[in-house]
């Protein structure tokens, strides 16, 4: 007697039928169908199964081309990590709590380069 719910595909009903030919017997479920409780042990295992990832995989190193964005920090406050965002190497963690914030020893250099400077008026200066 094959008993197999409407959804079960021929592939689906072979594996039933051939699992309980070799003598493992499934649990029986009121109101399901052996077919029904075969799945839900494959659906729990599978949703019960260890995750193999890194809780913030910005974290990992990776050298790949593809970087992700900076994570954007303040001084007075923490910031909390996120996984799509990289955080700086010099920032001060807070793993456990998954947060992060500019160190109070951290130095600020800039290019003078990079900067265009005015006069009050809007005048551009020469910069030496």
């Amino acid at each position: 007697m094959k008993t197999h719910g409407p959804h079960a595909n021929e592939s689906q009903k072979r594996s039933l039928d051939e699992q309980l030919a070799s003598g493992i017997q499934l649990p029986v479920v009121e109101g399901m169908t052996p077919q029904q409780v075969s799945n839900k042990i494959a659906n729990d295992k599978k949703r019960d199964a260890p995750r193999h990832q890194p809780a913030f995989p910005a974290a990992v190193e990776d050298d790949s081309v593809d970087e992700l964005p900076p994570l954007r920090l303040n001084y007075d406050s923490w910031t909390t990590m996120l996984p799509d965002k990289s955080t700086p190497p010099q920032a001060e963690t807070d793993l456990p709590l998954g947060r992060a914030r500019i160190p109070a020893n951290w130095s600020l250099q800039l290019n003078i380069r990079n900067f265009l400077v005015v006069d009050e008026d809007g005048n551009i200066l020469q910069v030496s």
